[in-house]
């Protein structure tokens, strides 16, 4: 979401008289009204255009099994995308990283050497060329066609020091390379305030050491400043592969098991999981239709936040606050309604104004507390 602001200068002096009036809010999804600008009725007015924004990380296993899945991927990749092509008011950027091998890649003296640093995405490509520019995927035209390339990240051989290619990943580390992927080596993919949403392409087991489901996602959702919302983790994990990576194959039984640390995160984050190698009734693949479901589910959780507008350095008085979405009035209580802990507007997105025409224009408008009325950092109602 993006502020849209036409500032006319207006120099209200209330900020630092009012800092006191309010506790710093950890909610990330929060945009200032920075100052306004004077309507005709004298009071602060602003605009924000309703934007959502969400970053969607794909964890990719690389390894010898993997083949035939990443060409699946690649030709479903329009089905993933197809919810955010139906909503042209989310803000997405797409990147793709690489399962880790912590035993073959790192120490100071590695088995073989990693294709990419950990957590470093992928290259954007057109046409299998790499693309100028920021390594992830934003809405343009034919971004699906550059997205599925860009996820198709092959099959990487992994060459010893005698020539020898030792294979992709052999221990799929598929948690350790989410935190790097957020930093700054990623200038620009990852926002605070967008939501955050991470998707396993995998036949694997997680073979991270020392982490489990509930400590990746504390990770992530300490990341969002405790918004449990803002995160969400999905997959496609092999449930039904007749041929699987050897972490999932039981030693003496050879029985194919579940990928339960995957299945764990992704059902404690309210993700989604489907089958990478599942059929319907009629024994035609469903896993482009499934994918497609899992862009749909972070669609809506990205639709779903709730557009929330500090006022401040200005207080409004009581009773003056007006909300407009694309010039219609919106009822307080029932669309929206007013944090006075936190001094801020918080707009449902779910009614129905805004739901039927995602990506209008909020209008925020109010009379701000005389001055004279303040004492000592706390606000004497107007007309006391």
């Amino acid at each position: 979401m993006k502020t849209q602001l036409k500032s006319l200068g207006l120099a209200l002096s209330l900020g630092s008289m009012l800092s006191a009036c309010a506790p710093a809010s950890s909610d990330l999804e929060v945009r200032d009204l920075p100052q306004g600008r004077v309507s005709k009725a004298g009071n602060v007015a602003a605009e924000v255009k309703h934007e959502p924004k969400v970053d969607i990380l794909f964890v990719i296993d690389t390894s010898g099994s993997m083949g035939t899945h990443q060409e699946n991927l690649e030709k479903n990749i329009d089905k993933f995308v197809e919810a955010f092509k139906q909503h042209a008011e989310v803000d997405f950027h797409i990147g793709a990283v690489s399962a880790w091998d912590s035993v073959r890649y790192g120490g100071a003296q590695p088995v073989v050497q990693a294709p990419m640093p950990i957590g470093k995405l992928r290259p954007v490509k057109n046409n299998g060329q790499p693309v100028a520019g920021p390594q992830f995927v934003t809405r343009s035209e034919g971004f699906e066609k550059i997205l599925g390339g860009t996820l198709k990240l092959g099959i990487e051989p992994r060459m010893d020091d005698s020539g020898k290619d030792l294979g992709g990943p052999e221990y799929e580390e598929l948690f350790s390379p989410i935190l790097p992927a957020l930093g700054s080596q990623n200038e620009g993919f990852y926002r605070p305030d967008a939501h955050l949403a991470v998707v396993f392409i995998t036949d694997a087991e997680d073979a991270t050491m020392g982490k489990t489901a509930k400590m990746v996602k504390s990770d992530l959702v300490a990341l969002k400043g405790g918004k449990e919302s803002l995160v969400s983790v999905h997959g496609a994990l092999a449930f039904t592969c007749s041929q699987v990576d050897k972490s999932l194959i039981d030693g003496e039984t050879k029985k194919i098991n579940r990928p339960v640390k995957l299945e764990e995160l992704i059902e404690i984050t309210k993700g989604k999981a489907v089958d990478l190698c599942g059929k319907d009734k009629e024994g035609k693949p469903t896993f482009g239709r499934k994918l497609g479901e899992i862009g749909r589910v972070i669609q809506e959780k990205t639709s779903a936040q709730d557009v929330k507008i500090s006022l401040s350095p200005s207080l409004p008085s009581p009773g003056t606050i007006v909300v407009t979405y694309n010039g219609q009035a919106l009822k307080q209580g029932r669309d929206w309604s007013y944090d006075a802990t936190y001094n801020r507007v918080e707009v449902h997105v779910d009614q129905p104004a805004i739901a039927k025409q995602p990506g209008g224009t909020i209008g925020v408008e109010f009379t701000p507390v005389d001055p004279t009325k303040l004492s000592k950092g706390r606000v004497i109602p107007v007309g006391s």
